[in-house]
């Protein structure tokens, strides 16, 4: 069994509403989550709402005829970052995401994001088998934070007794470890990489 469940996979089920409520997700009806959700004002941010929503759509190859939708970018508790709600309505459900723009609008994050403090290793590691749910006895390792394809962005290879490795990435500027995809927004800057 692989510990490091693909996070775009994960991504893509619960888009088709086969996971209606897990991992964060969100599949209650608009109105409903209005209620729940507080309205926050938008910021003012390098990058354009649209621009996020094509990425997503490139990314994951959405069909024409899902609709995306997605809130002003706002404010986020993670340094470097603004967050936003992006909707994705594949005609039967909607489902929701929290999706991270960096704060010069070069990057899109998707996943779980933390702050990783001194020992940065040992908090991957911590986190990455919370997030992922490894078990205690499945020894995980942490090779170096080296560079990588993105320019802001570190990255690490954590890997499992068993052989199993997922690559995580670091913010240089903040240390905001990502527990999912880095995706460039420019679209030159995409094809590049």
């Amino acid at each position: 069994m692989n510990c490091f469940k693909s996070f775009r996979m994960r991504w893509l089920i619960a888009l088709l509403g086969l996971l209606g409520g897990a991992g964060g997700l969100t599949a209650a009806p608009r109105a409903q989550r209005a209620e729940m959700e507080p309205t926050r004002a938008a910021v003012a941010s390098p990058v354009a709402t649209a621009q996020v929503v094509q990425c997503l759509r490139e990314h994951f190859n959405f069909r024409a005829d899902m609709k995306v939708s997605i809130e002003p970018l706002q404010t986020s508790k993670i340094p470097g970052f603004f967050e936003t709600t992006v909707l994705v309505d594949n005609g039967k459900e909607d489902t929701s995401q929290t999706v991270y723009v960096t704060k010069d609008g070069s990057y899109v994050a998707l996943g779980a994001l933390f702050v990783v403090g001194t020992d940065a290793t040992t908090e991957i590691l911590r986190r990455a088998r919370e997030y992922y749910r490894v078990p205690e006895a499945t020894v995980l390792t942490a090779g170096p934070l080296v560079d990588s394809k993105y320019p802001r962005f570190q990255q690490i290879k954590v890997s499992t007794s068993a052989g199993k490795s997922q690559v995580f990435f670091v913010a240089r500027d903040t240390h905001v470890l990502v527990l999912g995809h880095v995706l460039p927004l420019d679209a030159q800057q995409a094809k590049a990489e």
